[in-house]
C-alpha cells in the first residue's frame, strides 16, 4: 500500500509540474476557441431560467466558469494547478480552488 501512494504522490507531482509549466502556452492556444456548442450541449437538459450550481473539476485558467458565471449561474472551478488557478484570478473568476487529487 505504501508504495502504491509513494507511485500516486509521484505521477501527481509529474502531471501538475507539466500543467504548470505548459499553462501559459495551452492559455494562448485555446483561449479563442469557439466552444459555444459545449456549452448548449452542457446546459441543455436544464430548464433555461434555473440557476444552476456548477462544478468544474479540471477547470484550468477558468474560460468556462467565467462563462457560466456570465450566464448568472453558481460555478465553482477546482484545479490542482497553481498556476491554472493564478490565471482563473486573474480573468476575474470568483469561486474556483486549488486541490491535490
Amino acid at each position: 500500500m505504501r508504495q502504491r501512494t509513494e507511485q500516486l504522490a509521484e505521477i501527481e507531482t509529474v502531471t501538475l509540474n507539466h500543467y504548470n509549466q505548459g499553462a501559459e502556452a495551452f492559455w494562448q492556444g485555446t483561449k479563442g476557441h469557439d466552444v459555444t456548442q459545449n456549452y448548449v450541449a452542457c446546459l441543455s437538459s436544464f430548464p433555461k431560467e434555473k440557476i444552476l450550481d456548477i462544478l468544474d473539476f479540471g477547470c484550468g485558467p477558468g474560460r468556462d466558469v467565467k462563462y457560466f458565471q456570465s450566464l448568472g449561474h453558481r460555478p465553482i472551478g477546482l484545479d490542482g494547478s497553481e498556476v491554472f488557478c493564478d490565471m482563473a484570478l486573474n480573468i476575474q473568476v470568483v469561486r474556483f480552488f486549488i486541490r491535490n487529487f
